[in-house]
């Protein structure tokens, strides 16, 4: 579903540097690399990054001659201090269907905080199954966190990938933009779609 709304609103991520939090099997970031992003930077664990996101890369390099498609370990709420280093000039920062415990909620919300800092203009885009533990921990721990997050209505997703399981949501650094600039921009981001 994150991936077809990417589709829907692709004129946003192009020429756009992107980072995928927790990415898993990559798929949504390398349809936005399709789509025309700049650059993106796919995360996870180490297991995840080694043996599955490297060779997703690999193969889509071969189908697509597409080298703007990297991996890096990011392991929620751990070296947060060191991320200006590893993960900056970001545009977007995107989560879709995080498969984890509730108790990392906070350690994911942590390292988001720590991604905003270094990246204080990106914008959040965030895929939730409401049925998985950790969606409802970690929308309270952004809330708790400064975060403004606006759910995004149904009728701006893809057409036929609409899901009563699934919301996507908009997310920003209170402190980075005034809340009534956040709105005006996140409305403005679909006029043009």
């Amino acid at each position: 579903m994150v991936s077809k709304y990417c589709e829907k609103h692709k004129h946003l991520w192009q020429n756009k540097r992107i980072i995928e939090v927790g990415a898993g099997t990559g798929i949504v970031g390398l349809v936005l690399a399709r789509l025309g992003a700049q650059n993106v930077m796919l995360t996870d664990l180490p297991v995840v990054v080694n043996h599955i996101l490297k060779k997703q890369i690999d193969i889509n390099w071969k189908i697509h001659s597409e080298k703007n498609v990297k991996a890096k370990v990011l392991c929620w709420g751990k070296d947060v201090e060191s991320y200006g280093e590893r993960f900056s000039g970001y545009d977007y920062i995107v989560l879709s269907d995080m498969a984890a415990p509730h108790h990392l909620a906070n350690d994911l919300a942590a390292s988001l905080n720590a991604l905003v800092r270094v990246n204080p203009n990106a914008r959040i885009l965030l895929g939730c199954n409401i049925n998985r533990v950790i969606t409802s921990p970690l929308l309270n721990s952004l809330i708790d966190s400064k975060f403004t997050v606006n759910k995004i209505p149904k009728h701006e997703l893809h057409n036929g990938y609409v899901s009563d399981h699934i919301d996507l949501y908009w997310v920003v650094k209170e402190n980075t933009l005034e809340r009534s600039t956040v709105k005006a921009s996140l409305k403005n981001l679909f006029a043009n779609s």
